[in-house]
């Protein structure tokens, strides 16, 4: 039965709240509403944060790498599964670390020796995303090299287990049924299984040399008899000719001991480099699996502390934890969710299409194909660009009081050269008032700056005058001229 995951972040915004108080609000709330739903803290360090628009790019990257990383997973666990099928063998529990897929994932802790966390975010995510190509560049060659020897192998089989026509008779045909001197010869014929009755009164009169009574039946399938006729070698030509002109075929095979026992030794040794490779590339897939999944929550963690920061603001403050609902318990783990995360972020708890991050491809003794969410307080990560600008900016900067309405700010928005200066609020994403302080305090270092050049060095105060202004609708156009 599948195991539901959800990584979830809520944000520790209340004042002198703490992320331990925090938690202990999130297990009094699940063990009340919703008691089934198994909770767990998941550590996320604290990474360096860098730049705002660092964090921002790294953010679309963040999407589109976990699709990459999640599908190497996915192919390793598909592999493990055919190589235990293809053995013969139970499929067993997937460890990570020496620990179950699940525990791993409860239990996770930040691997500080492998990835630093004084490390820049992106030299992280590049050394996670080059660890995981490189091993599946590496699957690939060891999986083509195994099934190259399956493909030899089958090819084998198919010639021995096929239809008579085109199948292998080396092993039909022993050595006292083949005749072989200066004058006799013995060929073998493929009869259709309801003409045998048609060859046994008609083999000897395809040929006057034909040995009587020679005929006989080695071995049937479900379409076709195969026999022996013994003739004269002068006439074989002739009769193959009128065999083939009475629906019959005859097959040219020369019974050779030593090409016989050549065969049966690669076909033993086909076998056994099958069965090596099978036990080697199985062992290699454990291995790499434990390996691919580890960076994988690495990346998990990564990506909730970005998108955590992108979402909350500065500085990191939040809760990490992995909570597996039930189907029926998700609406009560979902209210409890928007009641901790506060009137600023609870909306989006209430959005039902949830944005699939990965699907946890492990396994443990009950749990094959597990799925792992993660929940960044409003489900919608990969929200467009625009629309958290109309958000951000239009609906909560542009409403102000009207008698505090400041006429540089007006003037910074209905310009379209500087569209990059409403990128750079739009990064923010902080609450109503914050970004509208943020804003003013921009608009500040532009007019600096644009005044510097405009006018020249060196930028002190007496080089310029800045203002600020409230202008009427009808006088707009005059003040801005002057």
């Amino acid at each position: 039965m599948a195991t539901r995951y959800w990584i979830v972040s809520l944000p520790v915004q209340t004042p002198g709240a703490t992320a331990t108080s925090l938690w202990s609000r999130l297990q009094d709330g699940i063990s009340r509403h919703s008691f089934d739903t198994p909770l767990y803290r998941f550590n996320v360090p604290d990474l360096r944060v860098g730049t705002l628009d660092s964090l921002l790019a790294l953010s679309d990257d963040l999407v589109k790498s976990n699709v990459f990383v999640e599908g190497v997973s996915h192919k390793i666990r598909r592999q493990i599964e055919d190589l235990e099928r293809a053995g013969g063998v139970d499929s067993g529990a997937l460890t990570v670390d020496g620990v179950p897929v699940d525990t791993y994932l409860t239990r996770f802790v930040w691997d500080e020796g492998k990835y630093p966390t004084m490390s820049p975010l992106k030299e992280i995510v590049g050394s996670i995303q080059s660890q995981v190509a490189k091993i599946e560049d590496d699957m690939k060659v060891r999986a083509a090299e195994y099934n190259n020897v399956r493909s030899q192998l089958s090819a084998i089989n198919r010639k021995q287990s096929g239809s008579l026509a085109v199948r292998d008779l080396s092993n039909l045909v022993k050595p006292e049924d083949m005749i072989s001197s200066e004058h006799l010869v013995t060929l073998l014929a493929i009869v259709p299984k309801y003409s045998q009755k048609d060859w046994l009164s008609s083999y000897e009169s395809l040929d006057t040399f034909v040995v009587p009574r020679s005929s006989k039946q080695l071995y049937e399938d479900n379409e076709y008899a195969l026999y022996t006729v013994t003739l004269f070698a002068k006439v074989v030509d002739n009769f193959k000719v009128r065999a083939r002109e009475k629906g019959f075929q005859i097959r040219d095979f020369e019974y050779s001991p030593e090409a016989q026992e050549s065969r049966k030794q690669e076909m033993e040794k086909l076998l056994q480099d099958q069965e090596a490779m099978r036990t080697s590339l199985l062992q290699w897939c454990y291995a790499s699996y434990s390996e691919v999944f580890s960076s994988w929550m690495h990346f998990c963690a990564v990506r909730i502390f970005v998108e955590s920061i992108l979402r909350y603001g500065l500085p990191p403050s939040f809760l990490s934890a992995v909570l597996s609902p039930s189907t029926k318990g998700e609406k009560k783990v979902r209210s409890i969710l928007e009641e901790l995360c506060g009137n600023a972020h609870s909306i989006y708890w209430k959005v039902e299409d949830d944005v699939a991050v990965a699907g946890l491809g492990g396994e443990s003794e009950k749990v094959k194909d597990s799925e792992l969410k993660t929940l960044l307080g409003d489900n919608s990560i990969r929200m467009r660009r625009g629309q958290i600008r109309q958000y951000s900016i239009y609906r909560e900067v542009k409403t102000p009081p009207k008698t505090t309405t400041l006429w540089s700010v007006l003037y910074l928005d209905q310009r379209k050269g500087h569209d990059h200066a409403i990128t750079i609020i739009d990064q923010m994403w902080l609450t109503p008032t914050k970004l509208f302080s943020s804003w003013v305090h921009f608009c500040a270092v532009r007019i600096c700056v644009e005044s510097i050049l405009r006018y020249g060095l060196p930028p002190w105060h007496h080089t310029f005058l800045s203002a600020a202004f409230a202008p009427s609708t009808k006088s707009e156009k005059k003040k801005g001229a002057s």
